[in-house]
């Protein structure tokens, strides 16, 4: 769950609904999840952080430039 204005992304359990961890250093404008389901792309208002959801850690920040709204992975398995 991306939350607006606290720069990091919630996991929640959702057969509790309750959040387990947080990912700090995220956007909040959209989330993406990998196909392979591996990673998630979170777009700031200028860049796109991809999160290995295996560690819940960013491992990469891609600067997109101004006011970026959404992602999409391509069929080869980038962004």
């Amino acid at each position: 769950m991306a939350i607006t204005g606290a720069n990091r992304v919630d996991v929640l359990d959702t057969d509790t609904n309750a959040t387990t961890a947080g990912i700090a250093g995220t956007g909040a404008r959209n989330l993406i999840l990998s196909r392979n389901g591996r990673y998630l792309y979170s777009v700031t208002f200028n860049a796109v952080q991809v999160v290995d959801l295996t560690t819940n850690a960013v491992v990469a920040n891609v600067l997109t430039g101004n006011i970026v709204t959404a992602v999409a992975e391509s069929a080869n398995g980038r962004f």
